[in-house]
This record gives C-alpha cells, sequence and structure tokens, in this order.
C-alpha cells in the first residue's frame, strides 16, 4: 500500500467493538499519508464520506491493484 492508492475498509472481521472505524466498513477512501511511528494505525485515509481516519493494513484492500 502506498499514498494515494484507492482502498475499501474492511473492518468486519477485526473490530469486535462499536468504534467510528467499525461503523465505516466498506467505504470507498484514499490513503492520504502514511506514518511508520504509528505503528499500530499507519495509514490515515480520507473516506467518500469526508471523514478521516487512521487504519491497520489489514483493515485497509486496495482496489486500484498496486497493491
Amino acid at each position: 500500500m502506498k499514498v494515494g492508492d484507492l482502498i475499501r475498509v474492511n473492518t468486519a472481521r477485526w473490530r469486535v467493538d462499536a468504534t467510528p472505524e467499525t461503523l465505516q466498513h466498506g467505504q470507498l477512501g484514499i490513503i492520504v499519508r502514511s506514518c511508520s511511528s504509528l505503528e499500530e494505525y499507519p495509514w490515515e485515509v480520507r473516506l467518500t464520506n469526508g471523514k478521516v481516519f487512521w487504519f491497520e493494513d489489514k483493515e485497509l484492500e486496495v482496489l486500484n491493484g498496486s497493491g
């Protein structure tokens, strides 16, 4: 994954709590920033609804094939 990738949030199988990130499952977005110092949540994503969240690798599915 890299900044600029189109992604789909895939939190259904990873999150069991009702956090804002869980509620964003299935949303499309763009990775806008990477922060390796945030090891738990290294990807900042702007969703199509305008909200911005930090996600783990396993919570994102790359859609534009750049992997």
